[in-house]
């Protein structure tokens, strides 16, 4: 007998250092596994062979969410899965620190029957305790189900308890690594989205982008910037997401929005229903769901609030994090600077303009016949460009040079201007010298370089492609496609405009004569251009496809 149970005894003490080695070795595996989500996968298995259980889990707690979560196998992918801190036994260990072994789950008041009956699985046995790190925080839960030949020890309680130190040092590891990278990847994407928004000067494309960098970059579903008015006491938007030419307004105190730009604090709320500043009408009105909202005020290097950030729906159904204020907080300096400038951009810009409408105003003025002509050419000109797919900046360059292309008859006598007859060879002589007075005057401006080709093309308006045209007599490919738009656009403008020696044609007569001119003096892709555009416009004008409105689905939010 005494044989006997010295043989056994052996025998256990055999199987515990076995184990303790295996244990060991799995604490070698796990500390060499810097990647989170393959160590949680490795910790679960290794665990559950080690354990001799049925299966195990690994939950890490989430202290800003009051949640435990883990990774489960699906497939030949992994799912997150997302428990409350306070819930069921795994929630008991995590907020109490207590060991829990139980041989029958059904006879323990902690457990949650209800997913069994869910996955059709028979819990039994649980084994449960905590993970401490190094300052002796709780930081998870290893939980162990089933013991394949009954249930679990004290000596198994041991086991787990030398594991689950081994896992804490691998798991802290890789939360450091973890966070190294994801710091290296949040400096290297606010960088790229700095130098691509510093390149940008227009505000309504700046908007635009910054709002699809920023949903990006925070995993949003959306994001919208709204610009502080104080003139008006409006917060609004010229941009909403997937609209075009939109612009929202309203009060600058509404919603949760209004809240942040009137306090200056950060809201970030997990469940927008749960707020009563949350105005869940828009939701209702467009069908849209909101659940997560972060927003937070924008301020310029003077500190003051120019405007909000809104970022709507964390991906994966979560709440915004710390990390995902402080990146929205570092991103929106960077927002605030470029946003003053391509304000300020826009403010001169409006100046430039006003001068230029001043200045053709001022020669249109000079004759009844041609009031509105410049403004009436330019509109021509730059919507058949944007047929014919001009970039931003030559649609610019073209705007201002048909604005001005007549500037140069301010320097032709009123009487030959006003004349209600034929010109004599000399009056004829004057009035073509005003293209050359044009180019003069305009290269007396001072003009971007984007602009500087302004002179040559107001120049060309009266070049025909067969070299009958004046000043320069340029044929076909001598001219700049922008010459050959305008001189379309001022022809047209021409026939269809009222003269003291005739009526005004009609846009078919018109067409008529610039189809008829075609290879001789115009372009024929240019006034197939023109053409569309005319009557896409005139569409439009009399009740045809309307432009989108603005959303309001953030403004209340």
């Amino acid at each position: 007998m005494k044989k006997a149970n010295k043989r056994t005894s052996k025998a256990d003490l055999q199987s515990r250092l076995e184990k303790l080695y295996r244990c060991l070795e799995i604490g070698r595996a796990i500390n060499s596994e810097t990647d989170l989500d393959r160590l949680l996968q490795l910790v679960m298995e290794e665990t559950t062979n080690l354990m001799e259980a049925d299966r195990s889990s690994l939950f890490l707690v989430d202290r800003e969410r009051g949640e435990l979560w883990s990774k489960v196998a699906q497939g030949l992918e992994s799912r997150e899965i997302r428990i409350p801190l306070d819930k069921g036994i795994a929630g008991h260990v995590a907020t109490t620190g207590e060991v829990v072994n139980i041989a029958d789950a059904y006879q323990d008041p902690r457990f949650n029957p209800e997913v069994d009956r869910k996955t059709g699985y028979r819990t039994r046995s649980i084994l449960c305790l905590p993970v401490y790190n190094h300052s002796r925080e709780i930081m998870g839960v290893i939980q162990v189900l089933n013991k394949k030949d009954g249930s679990f020890s004290q000596e198994d309680e041991r086991l787990l308890s030398c594991l689950a130190d081994q896992v804490a040092v691998a798991l802290e590891d890789a939360f450091l690594v973890r966070e190294m990278k994801s710091s290296l990847e949040r400096t290297r994407d606010l960088l790229e989205v700095g130098k691509a928004i510093s390149g940008e000067i227009e505000l309504d494309s700046l908007l635009r982008l910054i709002m699809e960098k920023t949903s990006h970059l925070l995993r949003a579903d959306r994001s919208t910037v709204f610009l502080l008015d104080m003139e008006r006491k409006e917060l609004w938007s010229k941009v909403a997401q997937g609209l075009q030419d939109a612009e929202i307004r309203f009060p600058m105190h509404l919603g949760i929005a209004g809240s942040v730009a009137t306090t200056g604090e950060t809201i970030n709320i997990a469940d927008a229903y749960q707020d009563p500043r949350f105005n869940p009408e828009v939701d209702r009105k467009t069908g849209y769901r909101t659940r997560s909202i972060l927003t937070m005020p924008m301020r310029n290097k003077r500190g003051e609030i120019i405007g909000v950030f809104q970022c709507l729906n964390k991906e994966g159904g979560g709440a915004f994090t710390r990390e995902d204020e402080e990146l929205l907080e570092a991103l929106s300096s960077q927002a605030a600077i470029a946003i003053e400038n391509a304000q300020l951009y826009e403010e001169q810009k409006k100046q430039f303009n006003s001068i230029i409408e001043v200045l053709a105003s001022s020669i249109d003025a000079r004759d009844p016949y041609t009031a509105g002509h410049s403004r009436r050419v330019m509109e021509y000109t730059v919507g058949t460009a944007q047929e014919m797919n001009f970039s931003r900046k030559g649609l610019e360059a073209l705007r201002v040079a048909a604005f001005l292309h007549d500037y140069g008859k301010i320097g032709v006598h009123d009487a030959i201007l006003r004349k209600p007859g034929n010109l004599t060879p000399e009056e004829y002589r004057a009035i073509q010298e005003h293209v050359v007075k044009t180019k003069e005057i305009l290269e007396n401006l001072y003009l971007s370089r984007d602009l500087r080709e302004i002179p040559m093309i107001a120049a060309f308006h009266h070049e025909r492609i067969d070299g009958t045209g004046y000043p320069f007599h340029l044929r076909d490919e001598e001219i700049p496609l922008g010459g050959k738009i305008m001189a379309v656009a001022d022809v047209f403008d021409a026939l269809t405009s009222q003269r003291p020696y005739r009526s005004p044609s009609t846009p078919e007569e018109a067409f008529a004569v610039l189809e008829e001119g075609v290879g001789k003096h115009f372009d024929g892709e240019v006034v197939a251009a023109f053409k569309r555009y005319f009557y896409k416009k005139k569409q439009g004008e009399s009740g045809g496809s309307p432009r989108p409105a603005g959303t309001q689905e953030q403004q209340e939010k």
